[in-house]
């Protein structure tokens, strides 16, 4: 739910002022802004103790880097169909992308995914609300795999609002459904999810997220999410973006034949896989999760499942 402070938006209520038209044109420029009071928030049961788990590894493939300016990102890539974490691993190294985490590494409790430990910077509040594990039933959060301390995951600010604000800035050809993902995401109690095609609101307090795609070719990965750490608390996400693989072909690499096809369940998927990312989410190992490590053809992988949800809802049930 939006409750907004007084920061420069109007009013308090379900949206932020008025939805922000997209540019006119046809097909995603003519499609409107999220309007909140259209996406009912799901009622979800009370967390099932027994459901907190053990983190698992081993489905990741991570990378921690430093910019020009700086400031540290942390990517995740996402294998193709029938492609392994470890297979993912080789091919990026084999084209040089620095930082690489190995996923048959184990999970650590302390470190964060560059490696080092982040001082001061924790969200103790998620223990105190009773979440004794980033690992929830099958699903697990983005930093899990590699950190198992349930106060070094990685979130989104409230900023304004009672909930955080998360727009998703749709920059991408007609075959990923954006809008329709962002609206079963949106879904989820304690943040609020929004679609714009074009550009970003800028309104004050509230996040947005770039989603472009592009022929990325033989790459070994089928969506990347990048993720920026705060300067001042390591596990609030400063920015993020999203980039998917328009490549639909099939191709040879030292790994073998690697198979990029995707109906429209895969490109479905592939969206909904890398939003999850964004918002905060790992991998989920269940096959009714658009989570699943790997991007499938089928119509049971294309939304979150109930872990998910409930997993994402308790990263948002405290205050940042």
């Amino acid at each position: 739910m939006l409750t907004v402070a007084a920061v420069g938006l109007i009013g308090t209520g379900t949206s932020a002022a008025d939805p922000a038209p997209s540019p006119a044109g046809t097909g995603k420029a003519a499609a409107p802004a999220t309007d909140l009071t259209q996406h009912p928030k799901l009622s979800l049961p009370a967390p099932d103790p027994a459901k907190w788990g053990t983190p698992q590894r081993g489905a990741d493939v991570m990378a921690s880097s430093v910019r020009a300016d700086g400031s540290r990102v942390i990517t995740f890539y996402t294998p193709v169909p029938g492609e392994s974490a470890s297979t993912l691993y080789q091919l990026l190294k084999k084209q040089g992308v620095t930082g690489l985490q190995d996923p048959a590494a184990p999970a650590t409790s302390g470190s964060t995914a560059s490696g080092s430990t982040a001082s001061g910077s924790t969200t103790p509040a998620l223990a105190a609300a009773g979440i004794t594990s980033c690992r929830y039933g099958t699903a697990q959060l983005y930093n899990c795999a590699t950190d198992s301390n349930v106060a070094h995951q990685f979130h989104w600010t409230n900023g304004c609002c009672t909930d955080p604000q998360i727009w998703f800035v749709d920059h991408t050809g007609s075959s990923w459904p954006v809008n329709a993902s962002t609206s079963v995401w949106n879904q989820t109690p304690g943040i609020d999810s929004h679609y714009v095609y074009g550009s970003c609101p800028n309104y004050s307090g509230q996040h947005c997220v770039g989603v472009t795609s592009a022929n990325y070719g033989c790459s070994g990965w089928e969506g990347r999410t990048t993720l920026q750490p705060s300067s001042t608390n390591y596990y609030n996400i400063a920015g993020a973006s999203i980039e998917l693989n328009d490549y639909n072909g099939t191709c040879a690499t030292s790994a073998g034949t690697v198979n990029y096809a995707k109906n429209s369940s895969g490109y479905r998927q592939a969206t909904c896989h890398e939003q999850g990312h964004a918002l905060g989410m790992g991998h989920n190992s269940a096959t009714d999760s658009c989570l699943y490590a790997a991007t499938m053809m089928a119509s049971s992988y294309e939304q979150p499942d109930t872990d998910d949800f409930t997993l994402l809802s308790q990263l948002y049930s405290v205050a940042y």
